[in-house]
């Protein structure tokens, strides 16, 4: 499948769920606003190109790091730096094991942008846990990543446009491993709760 349709795919699934009453569970301390208006705008940033010297960039990728840039400023300093250190040290792991992952001719060389962006997904909501610092760190590891592999042999044989593409691609489904991750974890970790609540107050009521 193409990367614009996998990226649409995904922006798409994200736009119905944050309409459709997830904006508490999946905001959390980021702007309602805020996050609807890059929800919106993202579909019209992609019709557009940056022509850098040497560098074609899509559009979307200028909005979702502008976007991502006004958060950051917003965050306070110390989350702020140990989100961008996650991201360097994300951004690291996708390096490595993309190029051990890297074979020519299998299925490894197909699935390997979607085996690393679920594992960096799950491994940043293991690391983090609100949404804002999800996004500066996956974000941050993205942008080191894929500039390190437009430097690459590998990916030279590629325009820069359809690189471009298969980043955003990558950048939503690590976000929504993360962010699903999270919402799991933390609806498993309220039912448990709820149960031992519960088995205390049954004890409680025999011992009465």
């Amino acid at each position: 499948m193409s990367p614009i349709y996998g990226a649409i795919f995904l922006w798409l699934i994200a736009t119905i769920l944050w309409w459709s009453g997830w904006k508490e569970e999946a905001a959390e301390d980021l702007p309602q606003w805020a996050v609807g208006l890059f929800l919106a705008g993202w579909p019209l940033t992609l019709l557009a190109r940056l022509d850098i010297p040497a560098v074609t960039v899509n559009g979307a990728w200028a909005w979702t790091f502008l976007s991502i840039a006004a958060m950051a400023c917003r965050m306070v300093p110390n989350r702020r730096w140990a989100a961008v250190a996650l991201g360097l040290l994300l951004a690291s792991i996708a390096i490595v094991v993309g190029r051990l992952l890297l074979i020519p001719n299998g299925l490894s060389y197909q699935l390997s942008p979607w085996v690393i962006s679920i594992a960096l997904g799950c491994l940043t909501a293991m690391l983090f846990r609100s949404a804002a610092e999800q996004l500066l760190a996956i974000s941050v590891s993205l942008l080191l990543s894929e500039a390190a592999l437009s430097l690459t042999q590998a990916a030279a044989d590629l325009p820069s446009e359809l690189r471009s593409l298969q980043g955003l691609e990558k950048w939503w489904l690590t976000l929504f491993c993360a962010r699903l991750w999270t919402l799991a974890v933390r609806r498993l970790s309220e039912q448990t709760r709820r149960r031992t609540i519960r088995i205390n107050g049954r004890k409680g009521g025999y011992r009465s």
